[in-house]
């Protein structure tokens, strides 16, 4: 059983790849980050981990 933030690829659990989460266990696939947001990490286990793309042009200007 893979935990949060990961799914079973049928040898292993991996984490999710950027851009996506997983807030359940025994999941079997991850789910995209909402429309114009994304992640700097990898295994995220809920949306409120995926960040706007809009905010974070404004920290940069």
């Amino acid at each position: 059983t893979c935990g949060k933030g990961s799914v079973y690829d049928g040898k292993y659990c991996q984490p999710c790849p950027k851009g996506t989460y997983q807030k359940y266990d025994s999941a079997k696939r991850c789910t995209p980050c909402p429309s114009g947001w994304r992640s700097r990490h990898m295994g995220l286990i809920s949306v409120e981990e995926c960040f706007s793309l809009e905010l974070e042009g404004d920290k940069r200007e």
